[in-house]
């Protein structure tokens, strides 16, 4: 905690958990996912804990889990000093919204999560939140804004964050 900020095992695990979704290993993305929060609330360590339950929202949005994700987030602290917090809030709960049915307010709430991605950072979490907000515009019938929202992920991730093309 002193030398990072922040539990570098939880970060790990809960980073290895998306990795191992991405790579198509289900079964380790969820155990890596729930020994990270397990062991992040053992910690007691509130940045080390916010980051490490968006990560995890953010494994658990990808994994299908959407409400999954919106209910991990929204019970951060209110007041937290990790300023991604309120965009992982916006993102994952405009991103439960749209898969419930109610696309037009999930894509309200993406906008407002892309908006303060893309001027307070870091942009790792710009491309993800514009990619849910494309899917959520195209489920509202807004083709127009669907393909605006992939183009400019596609152009960050070109741009600055290759792991994001796929």
């Amino acid at each position: 905690l002193e030398r990072f900020g922040q539990d570098p095992r939880t970060v790990c695990l809960v980073r290895l958990a998306l990795t191992s979704f991405h790579l198509g290993d289900g079964a380790t993305a969820a155990e890596r996912c729930a020994e990270a929060l397990e062991a992040s609330a053992g910690v007691g360590h509130e940045y080390t804990d916010v980051y490490v339950r968006m990560f995890a929202a953010w494994y658990l949005a990808e994994a299908g889990r959407e409400d999954e994700a919106a209910q991990l987030v929204d019970r951060m602290p209110a007041a937290t000093p990790n300023p991604m917090a309120s965009i992982a809030r916006a993102q994952f709960t405009g991103w439960a919204r749209s898969r419930r049915g109610d696309p037009a307010s999930g894509a309200r709430l993406l906008r407002e999560a892309q908006h303060e991605a893309h001027h307070r950072g870091p942009q790792m979490f710009e491309p993800f939140t514009l990619i849910l907000l494309a899917h959520s515009c195209l489920a509202a019938g807004d083709l127009s804004e669907a393909l605006d929202a992939a183009l400019a992920a596609r152009a960050i991730a070109a741009s600055e964050m290759p792991f994001h093309l796929p």
